[in-house]
């Protein structure tokens, strides 16, 4: 059975909401990982760690897998590398 669904003003995303979205993905995202002067001269690393957000995006463009950058990386958790890779591909902010 096919179901026609009509959108209603309350549908669509007004400047706020995307603005609350924003918002919580970067108060997220300091949960993740951080940047701090004395750190690798201020690069994004995951938090409790030394490793550069970077470094895990260097690994995927070079077209290594996720795993063998745990097996070099075994201080980052997966949890924490799959959610700033959610981050960073969220379309509602601008990391």
């Amino acid at each position: 059975m096919e179901t026609n669904r009509t959108f209603e003003q309350s549908d669509t995303w007004t400047e706020e909401d995307c603005l609350d979205v924003t918002t919580f993905s970067l108060q997220y995202a300091a949960t993740i990982f951080h940047s701090d002067p004395d750190i690798l001269g201020g690069s994004p690393v995951f938090i409790a760690t030394r490793v550069p957000i970077e470094t895990l995006l260097d690994y995927l463009e070079a077209g290594d897998s996720i795993d063998e950058f745990f097996d070099h990386f075994a201080s980052v958790s997966g949890d924490r590398a799959i959610s700033v890779l959610a981050t960073i591909r969220s379309p509602h902010n601008n990391i």
